[in-house]
């Protein structure tokens, strides 16, 4: 681990990158030094509520 994270930063890491891993997975990179994977399962059972997307309205061609 790098000497100048100071302990703020150890105790509480935050997101520096995260990158796509193949069609379903994402690397996340912490200021800790830690890299973590994910795939869209574990992502989705992180998140407690999810609310519902509004599918966008069609628009008319016709209409201007």
């Amino acid at each position: 681990m790098a000497n100048h994270i100071h302990g703020s930063d150890r105790e509480h890491p935050h997101i520096l990158s995260a990158e796509k891993d193949g069609k379903d997975g994402v690397l996340v990179r912490f200021s800790d030094g830690t890299i973590a994977g994910y795939v869209v399962e574990e992502l989705l059972s992180l998140r407690p509520i999810r609310e519902e997307a509004e599918k966008p309205k069609a628009q008319d061609p016709l209409q201007s």
